[in-house]
């Protein structure tokens, strides 16, 4: 049953004097968009069979997460963190 969009918002400290929010909003069941405070889109994460990758505006990947094994890689594969910091990648990528 489709209720329509879900849309949450997760502050993010970006220093002492300022903060950035993020609008998470899920169109589909296996698909973020996430976008700054003022709804600007910056980039989705989207489900691909067993992890979440995160994209940009161009749809270039940026990260991959395995929940599985609870850890972030990157397009390298390389492990950046433990948990998933998919969001964190698009901000980063964005500029914000």
């Amino acid at each position: 049953m489709l209720l329509g969009p879900i849309s949450s918002s997760i502050t993010v400290s970006q220093s002492r004097q300022s903060s950035l929010t993020l609008h998470i909003n899920k169109p589909m069941a296996n698909e973020t968009v996430i976008r700054d405070r003022t709804g600007k889109r910056l980039g989705i994460i989207s489900e691909e069979g067993n992890r979440l990758v995160a994209r940009n505006l161009s749809n270039l990947p940026l990260g991959y997460y395995y929940p599985k094994d609870d850890y972030t890689r990157d397009t390298n594969q390389q492990i950046i963190c433990k948990g998933d910091v998919l969001s964190a990648l698009i901000l980063k990528a964005a500029g914000s």
